[in-house]
């Protein structure tokens, strides 16, 4: 083989062979790489196998899991977080109106009560309300408060439940509706009602907050009886009779006082809910008496019951149409206060209801009161609704609420189902017989007047105030014209003096 082709066979020999060798290094290299993978892996897989071993929870407070996390029933769930449901379990103080059965009259006084007590007595008493809206033959609601026994009754007459087992569940109709929550004839949404009861717990919550508690239904040859007990976690079976009498519904219930702090019912809690059945007596119209302890709540109309907070001839009542009645009087310009209803529930955070005719009235009012007060006034809003005191009771579709205790309706004015437009007329009155815009003006410019002192003392240049005819001359003392008195006021006094001087001269010269 000649040189040159050996040496062509020599190198490719050297290529392949230095081929070969790389293939094998990247091989091995492969190989020791997925050695490594496999070995982190391991690692891992043996920390958390270690970490599994430790994993269990450490116990809170030294309690077990089992301690920790727990299910309740919604009955145990209601006892638990009341406030939920009803409100506060702990008595509070407030300043509240209140029904003084010896002086027979409303008082505004300091109240010690417990905000559940009172809504569980509440719920009965819509519960009744709701029936005299449902059923047009219904025309006496009586209410007893017995304080010695610590027990309360309501009956109303009308159409009574029906007395018969519910065919899906299988228990009669009065337990449904008493003994069993989420139970109610209000969940059909496609249905304007103008009922109180919404959400299915109502008459419920008093039977979970009572010792003991009874309901009697009556009607069609029968009466029906049932009993529960211990906070509605014991079911006496029911009774049923003939009966030949009226038809009635009733509800009477022992509350269990000792969750709310007290052994018998208390004299503020015992005047709030006396007040609560004048309430009942004021919004229920002509058609139902209302009887307390035996005794005719003594009102015939809404005007009737807010007569009961105001005295005198300062007030004006409308009724626009059937769903709509209310009442406007002036307070004292401490602040806006006010008494409204929606459906038979008692609103004392007012509303979307409150605020719909409050707002008609503010823009009437404060367009007057600016004019009355003259050039330059600027009179806010909230100086006029200080100065309103107004009632309202309604009948709204399907309301909300704030929260279950009802306190504030947030549902919106669109939604109400019904108008309220204050005509011009009835703003008129307002205005001429409450005085209001006289009161509204008179306060805006004593704020103003002890803003002037103020602001004067401090050194710091006041505001203008218009609309008193005393300040306007005062009020330029500090402008343009100011200036212009005070500079001839320095002319008058130089030339007074040199007038002095040249009489001074003359008098020396002559005795001279």
């Amino acid at each position: 083989m000649p040189p040159a082709m050996k040496r062509k066979a020599a190198r490719s020999a050297m290529k392949h062979k230095a081929a070969g060798g790389a293939a094998m290094k990247r091989k091995a290299i492969k190989t020791i790489v997925k050695k490594i993978a496999r070995a982190r892996q391991a690692q891992k897989a043996g920390r958390g196998k270690a970490a599994g071993k430790d994993a269990s929870p450490a116990p809170r407070g030294g309690k077990s899991v089992e301690q920790t996390y727990q299910k309740k029933t919604q009955v145990e769930h209601i006892l638990l977080r009341p406030d939920t449901y009803v409100g506060s379990v702990e008595m509070q103080t407030d300043t509240l109106w209140v029904w003084d059965k010896d002086a027979g009259e409303m008082q505004s006084k300091s109240v010690n009560y417990v905000p559940a007590l009172y809504k569980i007595f509440d719920e009965i008493l819509v519960n009744a309300a709701d029936h005299l809206t449902r059923d047009k033959s219904m025309d006496c609601i009586k209410v007893e408060i017995d304080v010695k026994q610590g027990r309360i009754k309501v009956t109303n007459n009308g159409k009574s439940l029906p007395i018969q087992i519910h065919k899906t569940h299988k228990v009669y109709v009065p337990e449904l509706v008493f003994g069993h929550l989420l139970t109610s004839d209000n969940y059909d949404d496609s249905e304007k009602k103008v009922t109180g009861g919404r959400n299915g717990f109502g008459a419920k919550l008093t039977n979970i907050f009572s010792n003991r508690f009874v309901v009697e239904t009556a009607g069609k040859g029968k009466v029906y009886r049932q009993q529960w007990t211990t906070n509605m976690s014991r079911k006496g079976k029911p009774e049923i009779k003939r009966y030949t009498g009226p038809e009635y519904t009733s509800v009477e219930f022992w509350p269990d006082l000792a969750r709310f702090g007290m052994d018998h019912l208390e004299a503020d809690t015992v005047a709030l809910m006396r007040r609560r059945v004048y309430d009942l007596g004021g919004t229920s119209g002509t058609r139902c008496a209302v009887h307390l302890d035996g005794k005719l709540v003594p009102l015939k109309s809404f005007e009737d019951y807010c007569a009961l907070f105001h005295s005198g001839e300062g007030h004006v009542y409308n009724k626009p149409n059937k769903r709509w009645e209310l009442l406007v009087a002036r307070s004292d310009g401490d602040g806006f206060q006010q008494c409204s209803f929606v459906n038979a529930i008692s609103t004392p955070k007012a509303g979307t209801h409150v605020q719909y005719v409050v707002d008609q009235l503010i823009d009437a009012i404060l367009a007057k009161a600016n004019k009355a007060a003259g050039k330059g006034s600027d009179i806010k809003r909230v100086q006029v609704k200080n100065h309103l005191w107004i009632f309202v009771n309604c009948l709204i579709e399907n309301p909300a609420f704030s929260s279950q205790t009802k306190e504030m309706m947030t549902l919106k004015a669109s939604s109400f189902g019904s108008t309220c437009d204050l005509s011009k007329a009835f703003i008129e009155e307002v205005i001429e017989k409450t005085d209001i815009v006289n009161a509204v003006v008179s306060d805006a410019q004593a704020r103003m007047t002890a803003q002037m002192d103020k602001t004067g003392k401090s050194g710091v240049k006041g505001k203008r105030i218009l609309g008193i005819p005393k300040l306007e001359d005062a009020n330029e003392a500090g402008g343009k014209k100011g200036g212009f008195f005070v500079a001839c006021g320095i002319i008058c006094y130089f030339c007074c003096f040199l007038v002095a001087v040249s009489i001074s001269c003359h008098i020396v010269v002559g005795c001279s």
